[in-house]
């Protein structure tokens, strides 16, 4: 079976390519892949079960940029052109989330907790924050938080973000209505799941909390279940 395995040399410059994308080398696996009657090197990340598949005639990766999985035309590739196309799926890995436990924050935003549900709502209108509500929300603001780095152990630079985006939050209120600023505020709380800062096992934990110390502002009567 000839043996099309990637050379050493090769091998450190997709070492090289990972570390320049943001992710760890150690996470991931060469294992061989035959295709009858030749044989491949495959780079696989275990937990995720992402891979690139160097094949020469018919290379193939997971996620795509826009799919689960990739592949290109057939054709004979010669090293660099295998290279350009698995440093675009380098990219591509490092924006997904890598452990199996990370929340779908769809079904958490529509499904989970209320102040989620109201973001969408026709009961809310676009109308300026009035000083209470301001008051209310600079306060419950202070409360999250606190909650988060209760929750959370932040090294410096991640307690310096979380200052900024809570920040970006209590400015935004002198100059966007009441329903922009719920759905900035929940587009921030989320971030901070996306970016690592909550881990996915409080996730639910910050959220419940985070929408129950703001829901107040928003619904001065019980939410009716719709019809």
């Amino acid at each position: 079976m000839p043996d099309h395995r990637l050379l050493k040399s090769q091998r450190n410059e997709c070492f090289v390519l990972l570390k320049e994308a943001g992710l760890n080398p150690l996470d991931f696996q060469w294992v061989e892949r035959p295709s009858p009657p030749e044989q491949y090197s495959q780079l696989v990340h275990p937990s995720s079960g992402y891979f690139f598949w160097f094949n020469r005639w018919n290379p193939a990766w997971s996620p795509d940029r826009e799919s689960q999985l990739g592949k290109a035309p057939f054709s004979a590739y010669a090293w660099d052109g295998l290279l350009t196309l698995f440093k675009a799926w380098t990219l591509w890995v490092a924006r997904e989330p890598l452990v199996p436990d990370v929340p779908d924050l769809w079904e958490q935003y529509q499904g989970g907790p209320e102040l989620g549900k109201l973001s969408g709502s026709a009961q809310i209108e676009n109308l300026p924050l009035n000083t209470d509500q301001k008051r209310y929300l600079f306060q419950q603001l202070g409360e999250i938080k606190h909650f988060l780095y209760k929750l959370e152990d932040l090294d410096d630079e991640r307690q310096i973000e979380v200052d900024r985006r809570f920040e970006y939050l209590q400015e935004s209120m002198e100059r966007v209505g009441k329903k922009d600023w719920l759905l900035l505020a929940m587009g921030g709380l989320l971030s901070l799941i996306i970016s690592g800062t909550v881990s996915p096992e409080r996730a639910n934990d910050f959220l419940s909390f985070a929408s129950a110390a703001l829901l107040h502002a928003f619904v001065t009567t019980p939410l009716l279940p719709s019809k």
